[in-house]
């Protein structure tokens, strides 16, 4: 099972490299970014803002469906009857997913018509090359196959590929069966974080956020299980969600550690951290029987292994804080 830190790494573990990005115990390259330009133009608008949706077709959701064709072709390869699925999840409401599906169909159309055609055999191939350099650098004893080894058989998913929206709206059904494997781009919402599998789930591309723990690791469906193609698997996101997925990720190891000192857990209360002011640990109606408390740190040793000393909001914090204590105790 792949769990969160397997992704994202651990923050309260975390290390920095020479340009000030975290370095955690990441055990593959999976997280790939969106701008924020890019984000604010396929998320919907608020109420305050109005206007109509209409989400465009940007450079990394092109990046993130090309790839989900590339990886599935590469899986294949050794795992030839399995389904493959990518999910795309930008927003709850449900009229946003059919604006969403327009865009995807014809951008597959597109790529079906044209996928031996220079333009995009030259973009298809520059990413695959830059993806393979990434799983190198992690594992340089992993082999894969030259571009023209591979691209026939990303031509075949290509023209395998549907697009379908899965939600209470939604004709259509989610179906994998019989001995043809199923190659799927799956756009939803709640139906999608709720508890759906999807069937070899090798690609996301995910911008909905949610300010409660259990949510967000809800609707986290790219911790599953991916025997045998691990490396594959990639989830394009903003840095914001990142943050708080590695924030989460410690969270986690967290209460696992907390739980393996315990003889028998349903007879005690379990410790959650709850040190991220943007984020709650659940809902009020389901704290009930929870207990706030502060725990001190006797008998602990603890060392600093992370100055971030390029993220400026982090340094501003430190500032605002430092004047404040320099402030109340001026007098």
């Amino acid at each position: 099972y792949i769990g969160a830190s397997h992704i994202f790494g651990n923050t309260l573990l975390a290390t920095q490299d020479e340009d000030g990005s975290l370095i955690g115990e990441v055990k593959i390259d999976a997280v790939r970014g969106i701008e924020e330009e890019e984000a604010e133009i396929l998320r919907h608008p608020t109420r305050k803002d109005g206007g109509d949706y209409m989400p465009e077709m940007v450079p990394s959701l092109e990046a993130a469906v090309q790839w989900f064709m590339i990886a599935t072709a590469l899986r294949r390869r050794t795992q030839k009857q399995q389904h493959s699925s990518m999910l795309i999840h930008l927003s709850h409401l449900t009229e946003t997913h059919f604006e969403v599906e327009k865009v995807i169909k014809d951008y597959v159309s597109k790529l079906k018509e044209n996928c031996g055609k220079p333009e995009i055999n030259d973009a298809m191939q520059s990413l695959y090359e830059r993806e393979v350099a990434r799983m190198q650098a992690i594992r340089p004893e992993k082999i894969y196959p030259d571009w023209d080894e591979l691209k026939l058989a990303v031509s075949q998913v290509v023209r395998e590929t549907k697009c379908i929206v899965e939600n209470s709206a939604s004709d259509e059904q989610l179906k994998y069966e019989g001995t043809k494997p199923a190659t799927y781009i799956v756009i939803g919402g709640n139906t999608l974080s709720r508890g759906l599998t999807l069937e070899g789930l090798i690609c996301s591309y995910y911008l909905r956020t949610s300010k409660t723990y259990d949510a967000l690791l809800q609707m986290g469906r790219w911790f599953g299980f991916r025997v045998g193609y691990e490396d594959l698997i990639r989830l394009w996101t903003t840095e914001d969600i990142q943050e708080d997925y590695r924030y989460l990720a410690g969270i986690e190891d967290e209460i696992r550690e907390e739980i393996r000192k315990i003889e028998d857990p349903s007879v005690v209360a379990v410790k959650i951290r709850d040190s991220r002011k943007k984020l709650n640990v659940t809902s009020p109606n389901k704290m009930r029987n929870a207990a706030p408390d502060s725990i001190n740190h006797d008998s602990k040793t603890y060392q600093v292994t992370v100055f971030e000393e390029q993220n400026d909001k982090i340094l501003g914090n430190n500032i605002q804080v430092l004047e404040s204590l320099i402030s109340s105790i001026g007098s």
